[in-house]
């Protein structure tokens, strides 16, 4: 299990720069040989790019909107309706429709006051935009693609600016431990591991906070309820591993509580857990 912690599913960022670097560097060198060749191009040729640059870019936002909708509705039925709050609130959605908007209407006026004779700078330009909204849609899809995968809409739901118990209990631990539950039905022991890792440290920091104390013992008791309920769903699918895991990020919660002073637990008894866990541990190994 621990192994997975080290797994990359994506470029890293060196790889992403260098591809972006690439594209512009390419982009760059088109516009400047047109700029110094200046070719003449006539009217007609013109107009039959600027539309056909208009139907492209419709046709284009309009299938990536859809799939979008359609991928992330599904996604939010099956893990969590915060995932499309966090889809139509994140920035990069609503730049994709701007510049692809924005470049048709660029494009359409252009088309309308076209002189007789092409210049050159309107050329330059409607090419400039096209390309620029192509480089765009191709980190646009690589963000849904990452959005969507199980860790990071763990991620994105943990990261969710929740302050009421009653809404981090429906809209964080509960999602969260319902999409753990699939990944040990489903055999995925990296969701897992990452999923109860991120929600160990969040209720963590809820312990360690200055909320009120009797929240702090609600939010923890429903995360034991909801996450020993795990348990039993590993038990069921014979997976010891799970159960190991799941032990101990409970485990963990609970020491941070005794540290905390939330359950009337002598010193020597929190020593010894650690020593019990320490050696169990070495046992494993």
């Amino acid at each position: 299990y621990r192994d997975h912690r080290d797994l990359h599913s994506f470029p890293t960022r060196r790889s992403s720069d260098l591809f972006a670097n690439a594209a512009l560097g390419l982009t760059f060198i088109i516009l400047l040989a047109l700029y110094l060749l200046r070719p003449q191009i006539s009217a007609v040729n013109m107009r039959y790019f600027l539309s056909a640059g208009v139907q492209s870019l419709a046709a284009i936002l309009a299938i990536v909107v859809t799939l979008s909708l359609v991928a992330v509705q599904i996604t939010s039925q099956n893990y969590s309706p915060r995932i499309f709050k966090i889809f139509t609130r994140d920035k990069r959605f609503w730049r994709l429709l701007f510049l692809y908007i924005s470049s048709m209407l660029f494009l359409s006026l252009f088309l309308i006051i076209l002189p007789e004779k092409a210049d050159i700078t309107v050329v330059l330009f409607s090419i400039l935009l096209v390309i620029l909204c192509l480089f765009y849609l191709v980190i646009y899809i690589k963000w849904i693609f990452r959005l969507l995968t199980p860790e990071d809409i763990i991620k994105n739901i943990i990261a969710s600016d929740l302050e009421e118990p009653e809404e981090i209990k429906r809209d964080i631990i509960l999602p969260v431990t319902h999409m753990l539950d699939k990944s040990i039905t489903l055999w995925d022991p990296h969701t897992l591991v990452t999923g109860l890792s991120l929600l160990e440290s969040f209720t963590q920091e809820i312990i360690k906070s200055d909320r009120d104390g009797v929240e702090k013992q609600n939010i923890l008791q429903y995360f034991i309820k909801k996450t020993s309920r795990l348990i039993d769903t590993s038990l069921k699918e014979d997976d010891e591993e799970s159960v190991i895991e799941i032990s101990s990020s409970l485990e963990k919660v609970g020491i941070v509580a005794i540290e905390n002073r939330w359950m009337d637990v002598e010193p020597e008894r929190v020593e010894k857990i650690k020593n019990e866990r320490s050696r169990d541990r070495k046992s494993v190994v």
